[in-house]
């Protein structure tokens, strides 16, 4: 009975954390992207353009492997992902 109490909280701490990693990873693109471009490397355009479709499929991904464990799952995994991305965007901002 305790097994079956504790997984859920589990299986939601999972999802938790696997937003936290998609909004770390896709802040660190964002930030080497914006770096890139402002440096004026505008010749590494493929690599942008590659680093722009990981950042959206791997949102897409993880919400599309929450999906079906429940909404609370895709809510958790989104807050985690926006935890995790304004977490790196303020770090970066300083």
């Amino acid at each position: 009975m305790f097994g079956l109490v504790l997984y859920p909280a589990v299986a939601g701490l999972g999802w938790l954390l696997a937003g936290i990693a998609t909004g770390v990873a896709h802040g660190a693109l964002l930030w080497r992207q914006v770096r890139t471009l402002t440096a004026g490397r505008h010749a590494q355009s493929v690599a942008l353009r590659v680093s722009s479709l990981l950042r959206v499929l791997g949102v897409a991904l993880i919400l599309t492997l929450a999906a079906p464990s429940g909404l609370s799952s895709v809510l958790l995994g989104l807050f985690g992902f926006l935890l995790a991305r304004t977490w790196w965007l303020r770090r970066v901002a300083r």
